[in-house]
């Protein structure tokens, strides 16, 4: 029987790691389909290491589990599993992120567990989210930092990364935008430094957004996200009867128009 995120954090006497308890049940929840495929797996922020350890463990056939950190202190970390690296660094900057990419240019899991700044988790997330594959999950850890001074956040800040990833949530409807509300319109209602170069179509292959506490998950599909057509089942129709037959073809309801002009014009 396959191991749990819970019981390897409960069973660990290595390198230490540092998680909210409540995070455990929903790694357990999302990545149990991964857990036996040779994924590649992306953490910022490492502390002291032991998260790595436990995500080797965890995903015993992953292919790459790469850590990134900018405390120099990380150095003095080793990993016996030749499929553990780390990267010394602040990820926002290129030379770092190639670093990052040259172990993998895709993948399968990206972990922010870095500053916890707003800024930063919304750069990191600009950076990385192109190289999060098909099917792939991006997780921002900590987001109760979003609301706090400390980590230049606020519950009324606009340019919050809480803020930025409620804006994701009209992404994933992209499809049904109204033709008054262009993305320019859109990124300017916004109002915040942080959106200014935000560009809807190119995250417009957003399968779902999760909110927890203090967490985010982000899953990404395998093309754009489409409501598709309507699927009509049954023979009698005593209320509404002006519906397709079922199996019949029937047109996406949405301003096609209009999603062309999203990708093209943003």
């Amino acid at each position: 029987m396959s191991q749990t995120v819970s019981y390897l954090y409960a069973e660990h006497r290595e390198y230490v790691s540092d998680k909210w308890a409540s995070y455990l049940p929903v790694y357990d929840r999302w990545f149990a389909r991964y857990q036996d495929a040779p994924i590649s797996l992306l953490e910022v922020g490492v502390q002291n290491g032991g998260s790595l350890q436990i995500w080797a463990k965890y995903f015993s056939n992953a292919k790459r589990i790469i850590g990134c950190d900018i405390n120099p202190k990380c150095a003095q970390l080793e990993f016996d599993d030749p499929r553990v690296a780390l990267v010394l660094g602040d990820v926002k900057a290129a030379a770092v992120r190639e670093q990052v990419l040259a172990h993998t240019e895709v993948y399968d899991i990206i972990i922010d567990d870095g500053s916890h700044k707003n800024a930063d988790i919304i750069k990191t997330f600009k950076h990385f989210y192109a190289r999060l594959a098909p099917g792939g999950i991006y997780v921002v850890e900590d987001l109760h930092c979003s609301y706090w001074s400390k980590w230049h956040g606020g519950l009324w800040r606009s340019d919050s990364a809480m803020e930025f990833f409620k804006s994701l949530t009209d992404v994933v409807n992209l499809e049904s935008w109204g033709a008054k509300l262009l993305p320019a319109n859109w990124v300017a209602k916004l109002k915040t430094k942080h959106h200014s170069r935000f560009k809807p179509a190119d995250y417009a292959d957003i399968e779902s957004i999760c909110f927890y506490n203090s967490m985010c998950l982000i899953v990404k599909g395998h093309g754009p996200n489409s409501i598709g057509g309507r699927v009509v089942a049954g023979d009698v129709a005593l209320v509404h009867t002006a519906l397709p037959k079922p199996g019949s073809a029937m047109p996406v309801p949405f301003q096609k128009k209009t999603f062309n002009k999203l990708k093209l014009k943003n």
